[in-house]
């Protein structure tokens, strides 16, 4: 872990604030602690340099809104430069949380999780959870995995671990009797 970088912001012997240096140069600190107008020149040199650190972190890896602000907020930003630097961010096109989000929902469900646990990971991110369809994932890991199952009728030991199993996943008892009953459907069609 990281040391963390701070210098404090004094004026007239007072200690104002403290800032961090990865968002503020230690110089850009002693240019202003010399003014009468340090308020809104710390303001600009919290804005660009926040706008640097955001291009660096958005570099390695694509962020939510919610993420970036925690970040930024982290390294004493003032939460008024923060929203400026997010909103900028947007407007320049290098946030873009409803790609974002579907991005994360495409790549968990490929881990074939279910609603409540693609929802859990929402919240622990600080993220509102967006409303999933967990009839697909569930067609598709039972699909997936249960197949060889599907052909005829399933031993009720097999099909009791089964549910059991996609229970654990997070799918609810009710949807997994309605899908199972489906496939054995279509299964005796065929």
């Amino acid at each position: 872990m990281q040391r963390r970088r701070d210098s404090d912001i004094i004026i007239d012997g007072e200690r104002i604030r403290s800032v961090n240096l990865s968002i503020v140069p230690r110089e850009t600190i002693d240019e202003i602690q010399g003014t009468t107008d340090w308020k809104s020149r710390l303001k600009e040199a919290e804005r660009k340099g926040g706008i640097r650190y955001a291009v660096r972190a958005l570099s390695k890896q694509s962020l939510h809104s919610q993420q970036l602000k925690k970040r930024l907020l982290e390294r004493d930003v003032d939460p008024d430069v923060v929203e400026e630097i997010v909103e900028y961010c947007r407007d320049q096109g290098w946030i873009d949380d409803d790609a974002w989000v579907e991005g994360r929902i495409r790549h968990w469900q490929q881990q074939v999780k279910s609603s409540i646990d693609i929802k859990q990971r929402f919240r622990a991110l600080g993220i509102a959870p967006p409303s999933l369809d967990d009839r697909a994932a569930l067609e598709k890991l039972i699909q997936k995995k249960y197949s060889g199952l599907l052909g005829g009728s399933i031993p009720y030991l097999s099909k009791h671990k089964m549910i059991q199993a996609l229970i654990r996943r997070g799918f609810s008892y009710s949807l997994i009797q309605e899908v199972l009953s489906k496939n054995s459907d279509t299964c005796m069609m065929q």
